[in-house]
């Protein structure tokens, strides 16, 4: 490569890229954090949790319904033969109306069973609900203020190219004055263009960032979109005292315990399913000319849920049933499991039971674990604050006096820069810090099922 290539690729770049900050330069629609996050709700995953949770309380509703009912009706008509009496059947309908309701006991066998599953899935979703808005809270602040972070990395590039500009052209003249090398002036040009590339890059990663945030949040964001600082401080002392007891609180940690408890459910229906059962049923009939009718009502000790029943039949033809009083049957009846498989859907259940518990303790543990290593990234940030602010401090004294020695003529404005680039670093370095210390506040306070919005202020 000439140092003629060079130059010029390093002219193309800047040109592009003055080209890019004359557009960026325009003062774009502001967006500030607190907007962002009256857009948690619509998060892909909050939505979803919202759906669920509208579901069960669905599902719950109708195994709440007193009433189990069922309709039916039924026509037919026959053809050929004969009665008793030597008349045909041709043209004989016959219709009929079935009416049935189960009267579901609250508390009692399968019923209670059905009831509980739709409770527990009802606190089920309410628990994803809660952790899908604080994980979506803590996303926002995180992807937001990437989004500032990269806007300052932006900045500093911009004062690199610059900076890269001037050494160049202190290269070009020195070469002209015989003090450099036309090889000195190359390795300048390369500089500047890796400097413009840099910035480019940056660009682009910017913006996709605010691509994905933007699908994120479901919204539309401008690609001139104005970042403001958030005046927001992480407040560690607004966490109650570190309970280990908080994490039953924890969506993971109720979702194992309801399997638990569901498993044990398991357990009882299972072990109702070898138990004999005994059904008694009372019906009364009655008949007329054409119409006749048999009230029925049944129980059996497996549901315990009284089902009453209305049966009415018509009859079209001429053909009339013989008039008689009414009549009132009673049935008794037992059932009692013979084969091997109830007891082996027993013995599974009861080892399911026991996996369940296992599995629920084991979740309490990584919860556990979790909030430990949560409460060392918290000191650990802490820790990186302080040295963070001590080298600003540091970079912030020698810019100082290197504007002092740039005003007295000691120094040239490259180095001045260079000053100013080590303090913009150093600010910058401190404000990840700041980020990295209120993003560990809020995966703290998640971890412990608190709503991350309560430890900021």
């Amino acid at each position: 490569m000439t140092g003629r290539t060079a130059h010029s690729t390093a002219v193309l770049l800047l040109v592009l890229l003055f080209s890019w900050a004359g557009q960026a330069t325009a003062a774009g629609p502001e967006f500030t954090l607190a907007e962002a996050l009256k857009h948690v709700g619509s998060t892909a995953e909050v939505t979803a949790a919202e759906s669920a949770l509208a579901e069960a309380r669905r599902d719950l509703a109708d195994a709440l319904d007193p009433l189990d009912t069922s309709l039916g009706l039924s026509a037919d008509t026959s053809f050929g033969g004969s009665s008793a009496g030597g008349q045909g059947d041709d043209g004989r309908l016959n219709a009929g109306l079935n009416f049935s309701a189960t009267l579901n006991l609250p508390g009692v066998g399968p019923q209670a069973e059905a009831v509980t599953r739709a409770e527990n899935s009802v606190t089920r979703a309410e628990g994803s609900l809660t952790a899908a808005r604080n994980q979506a809270v803590s996303d926002t602040v995180q992807q937001y203020l990437e989004i500032l972070r990269l806007d300052d990395e932006l900045a500093i590039a911009g004062k690199k190219r610059e900076l890269a500009d001037l050494e160049l052209e202190a290269f070009r003249t020195m070469q002209a004055a015989g003090a450099a090398s036309e090889l000195d002036e190359l390795q300048a040009g390369i500089s500047a263009a890796t400097a413009g590339n840099d910035e480019a890059s940056l660009t682009l990663q910017r913006n996709m960032a605010l691509t994905e945030f933007s699908q994120f949040l479901d919204i539309a964001l401008e690609p001139d979109t104005v970042f403001t600082q958030p005046e927001i401080t992480g407040n560690p002392d607004a966490l109650p005292a570190v309970d280990p007891e908080r994490l039953r609180e924890r969506d993971d940690v109720i979702e194992a315990d309801l399997r638990t408890a569901e498993a044990a459910l398991s357990v009882d229906a299972a072990r109702r399913a070898i138990r004999p059962v005994a059904d008694v049923s009372v019906n009364y009939s009655t008949s007329g000319e054409y119409l006749s009718t048999r009230l029925g009502a049944s129980v059996n000790t497996n549901s315990f849920q009284p089902t009453f029943s209305v049966n009415t039949s018509l009859a079209s033809s001429g053909s009339r049933a013989a008039e008689g009083g009414g009549t009132v049957s009673v049935s008794l009846g037992v059932t009692v499991p013979l084969g091997a498989e109830s007891r082996r859907s027993l013995e599974s259940a009861e080892l399911s039971a026991v996996d369940a518990a296992l599995a629920a303790e084991q979740t309490l543990i990584r919860a556990r674990n979790e909030l430990r290593s949560r409460s060392d990234s918290l000191h650990s940030s802490e820790t990186q604050l302080e040295l963070t602010a001590d080298l600003l401090r540091q970079a912030e004294l020698s810019l100082e006096r290197a504007e002092q020695r740039y005003a007295a003529g000691a120094i040239p404005a490259a180095d001045l820069l260079r000053s100013e680039i080590a303090v913009d670093e150093a600010r910058l370095q401190q404000a990840r810090a700041e980020d990295n210390h209120l993003q560990a506040l809020l995966e703290l306070a998640r971890t412990l099922a608190i709503d991350p919005l309560e430890v900021i202020e």
